[in-house]
């Protein structure tokens, strides 16, 4: 039986991929090797023989009397005999086999983290990595953008009213406080006055509801993409890392919940450790948003104390000591 070649029995466990770049993988490989890339491999066997044999014989015998026999003066006689056998024996066999080796993408990540390795040319220190720098390293947590995962639930219509709603109950307190301190004076306060005060606050509602629900269409045109996920990972405890994937190039359907545990990234770092990295960095417009500004708008959410027994409403504004990189490949 025809064995497929190998290179070479792996160090490790054989990896898991859940993101890999096949044109990434593929041109790096042939610009490594000035080969062209080997698809598949195909092995055939055959195998045919034959025999054949002959045999053949003679043979003759022959005999003479003479005697006194009355009427019989003379007897003779001769016989000749002959045989001849032919055996014919064939043997005819044949055989074929055929075998046909496909060399999967994982094959050709492996190739290429070989050869990197072998050149030298994998980053020994990825946070001192410059831009175009290939960099592998061990992401301990790896995490959507969370404006981007937010966008996935939360259309413009519900940040509306959520923002209505925040606003309307912080300012029902501030009536209900101002009440009580006019009860304490001993001032009664007129029920018009009251209805007054509340439709102001209503209006401010109103104008916070519609800034909100705005601010969430701009970021779902902006951030909200099909063809781009934009992920966090955690290498250290003060070192990050953004990563900007394809859609189309992860393994599953929903890469935010496999995504969620300690892979190892190989990639190209397109922008060097930077101090803080807004959320919104990475976006045309949104990211003329000062990191301030953002933060004031979140925090608003985030100061109903009683909505955040519910709901987690806190969000990180900015990435701190982060590079950001261009994965061509995600795995464990």
């Amino acid at each position: 039986m025809t064995k497929n070649p190998t290179q070479g029995l792996p160090a490790r466990a054989p990896r898991t991929i859940v993101y890999q770049n096949a044109d990434f993988v593929s041109a790096m490989l042939q610009e490594m090797y000035q080969v062209g890339l080997l698809q598949s491999l195909e092995s055939d066997a055959s195998e045919k023989s034959s025999r054949a044999r002959d045999r053949q014989g003679k043979v003759a015998v022959g005999g003479n009397a003479e005697g006194s026999v009355p009427l019989l003066a003379k007897a003779a006689g001769k016989g000749d005999g002959e045989w001849v056998r032919k055996q014919a024996e064939v043997d005819d066999r044949s055989s074929a086999q055929r075998q046909k080796f496909v060399y999967s993408q994982a094959h050709y990540l492996d190739a290429v983290r070989r050869g990197l390795a072998e050149r030298g040319q994998l980053s020994s220190d990825t946070f001192v990595a410059s831009a175009g720098s290939i960099v592998e390293f061990t992401a301990l947590t790896v995490r959507p953008n969370e404006v981007t995962a937010l966008l996935d639930i939360a259309t413009p219509a519900l940040i509306r009213e959520v923002a209505r709603f925040v606003i309307r109950r912080g300012k029902r307190a501030e009536i209900q406080e101002t009440i009580d301190r006019a009860q304490a004076a001993g001032i009664d306060i007129n029920a018009e006055k009251i209805a007054a005060q509340r439709a102001v606050h209503e209006l401010a509602a109103s104008d916070a509801a519609d800034v909100a629900e705005a601010v969430a269409s701009a970021l779902q045109v902006d951030a909200r993409r099909t063809a781009t996920r934009e992920y966090h990972a955690t290498v250290a405890d003060d070192r990050n890392a953004v990563l900007i994937c394809d859609a189309e190039h992860f393994m599953t359907a929903d890469p935010d919940r496999l995504l969620d545990g300690q892979f190892t990234v190989l990639g190209k770092v397109i922008k060097s450790l930077n101090p803080s990295t807004p959320i919104l960095a990475n976006n045309k417009l949104l990211r003329r948003f000062q990191p301030d500004a953002v933060a004031d708008l979140l925090g608003n959410l985030g100061a109903d104390e009683a909505a955040a027994k519910y709901f987690d409403l806190s969000f990180d504004t900015e990435i701190t000591n982060a590079i950001t990189v261009m994965p061509i490949a995600i795995y464990i």
